[in-house]
């Protein structure tokens, strides 16, 4: 397990690094490799397989795993009824989290939508945009610099 962050570095205004973070592990999970792929597997197939509750956030761009969760606000005692048909405060919490890409991560993001109903449906088509968004911005060039140019720039 490592260390979330939020921060990677921090410049002055003119650019220094004043400090960079890295990845600090904190400790290391006791499981069998075989069990981390059965699981690795499991959560890439609830966005990815068509049949998984996380289809919501199956995505074009980057490959995200997840799982779907529902809280339970309000017991409704054997009735069958839509979220949309419930008073807004007792509607279920909806969850998700996600991680990406599936086969090496490096965004972990976790979605809650109070009184959103299901998880599938209300948070993870949140969790798809943040981590798309994530990935978007990570192939854009930093201010100042073209994404391809070559050659020099001359003053005249």
């Amino acid at each position: 397990l490592y260390r979330p962050w939020f921060v990677r570095k921090v410049e002055s205004l003119d650019g220094t690094l004043i400090r960079e973070y890295g990845t600090e592990k904190i400790r290391s999970l006791a499981l069998k490799e075989r069990t981390l792929e059965h699981l690795r597997s499991a959560l890439s197939e609830v966005v990815n397989s068509g049949a998984g509750t996380g289809g919501a956030a199956k995505s074009n761009l980057v490959a995200i795993a997840g799982k779907t969760g529902t809280a339970q606000v309000a017991e409704m005692r054997g009735a069958i009824v839509k979220s949309e048909q419930l008073s807004y405060l007792i509607r279920d919490h909806a969850w998700f989290v996600a991680y990406a890409p599936a086969d090496n991560p490096e965004i972990a993001v976790a979605t809650l939508v109070e009184h959103g109903g299901h998880g599938g449906a209300a948070a993870a088509p949140l969790a798809k945009k943040v981590i798309e968004k994530y990935f978007s911005l990570r192939a854009q060039p930093a201010d100042g610099q073209q994404a391809g140019a070559q050659g020099e720039t001359r003053a005249n």
